[in-house]
């Protein structure tokens, strides 16, 4: 179906024919096999072996302090450029609460996420938007907004929702696009319809999952090692997103896992006017 869009999409430069001025058929049809393959290898990613980031993120206090900064100086910034933003983070989860959403779950949640619930904050809301009109470098003209939000109390709602896609949409357990659905838990509902989500399979694990209802680039690319990890390394590049386009900067085709640290990070860090050190 793909290779029939895209062919369709060029139909009059093969219709014009010629090497000089348009495009075979085949070369259409091996560029989308290509692209196919490449596509399937990172749907996969979350079944690979995971590296292991190497740090060591406890849920506590500080921990919540670390990430309130890194949000209100991304907010700052934006204001500063003539933007709008919030940050709202709620106390924590106590344990007889967090029993009741694993029980209409009917699982436990896994410890990452448990420990974000009951060590950070149950519920947290930070959101900036830039101008339309804001001039920005080349690579990233459309990084326009960020939001980072969750909700212990809706879990059992995005994982309804979750599942209904699961159902009526994804419903092959062998077909790879399908597969990147299932097995999960919805943690947070991007305003396009997607989702981002805890991988199940992994229980050693448990890695943050892009999930695209509509083939979006970074439908089953690994966000994060842990839930933990994930939001650590998404507040260090002021939680652009959540939609995947947004975040696509940020994520490499060679390894998991959204780079705070790298080339493209820095550059949107320094235009933005966000430090990284003066909030840690």
């Amino acid at each position: 179906m793909k290779t029939i869009e895209l062919i369709s999409r060029h139909a009059d430069e093969i219709l014009r024919g010629g090497a000089h001025c348009g495009t075979s058929v085949k070369a259409i049809y091996e560029r989308s096999v290509e692209e196919s393959a490449a596509r399937r290898r990172l749907w996969s990613e979350s079944r690979t072996s995971l590296p292991d980031p190497n740090q060591t993120l406890v849920a506590n206090a500080a921990l919540r302090s670390v990430w309130e900064r890194r949000w209100q100086a991304a907010v700052r910034a934006c204001k500063r450029r003539g933007g709008s933003g919030h940050v709202t983070m709620s106390s924590a989860l106590t344990a007889n609460e967090l029993v009741a959403i694993e029980r209409e779950l009917g699982f436990a949640l896994p410890t990452s996420l448990a420990a974000l619930f009951t060590g950070v904050a149950a519920k947290a809301d930070a959101t900036w938007r830039l101008p339309e009109s804001s001039a920005m470098p080349t690579a990233y003209t459309e990084l326009l907004w960020g939001a980072c939000t969750w909700d212990a109390r809706r879990l059992p709602e995005l994982e309804r929702t979750r599942r209904d896609w699961v159902e009526h949409a994804f419903q092959d357990p062998n077909d790879h696009y399908d597969r990147v659905w299932r097995n999960k838990l919805a943690i947070v509902d991007v305003p396009n319809g997607d989702m981002i989500a805890v991988d199940l399979e992994r229980a050693d694990v448990a890695p943050v999952v892009y999930l695209s209802h509509e083939d979006g680039a970074g439908h089953g690319r690994v966000l994060g090692h842990s839930v933990l990890d994930f939001i650590d390394r998404w507040t260090l590049i002021g939680c652009v997103g959540p939609e995947d386009w947004l975040m696509t900067p940020f994520l490499r085709a060679d390894q998991p896992y959204l780079d705070p640290v790298g080339g493209r990070a820095q550059e949107w860090r320094a235009w933005l006017g966000i430090s990284v050190l003066a909030v840690m």
